[in-house]
């Protein structure tokens, strides 16, 4: 089963849109002390390839 959202985009499509069109919100939120948000960001980037494993 493909997780898609509403546009019809892959996680992985996804991600890629948001790591592109949003580096500075990733990067803030990276920071944020809301490790609910650092998690998230984290695993943003992982998925678009831009980060660390």
């Amino acid at each position: 089963m493909e997780n898609k959202n509403k546009n019809n985009l892959t996680f992985l499509e996804w991600a890629r849109q948001v790591s592109a069109q949003y580096p500075d919100i990733l990067e803030h939120m990276q920071i944020s002390s809301d490790l609910l948000e650092r998690v998230i960001a984290k695993r943003i980037i992982q998925t678009a390839g831009g980060g660390e494993e």
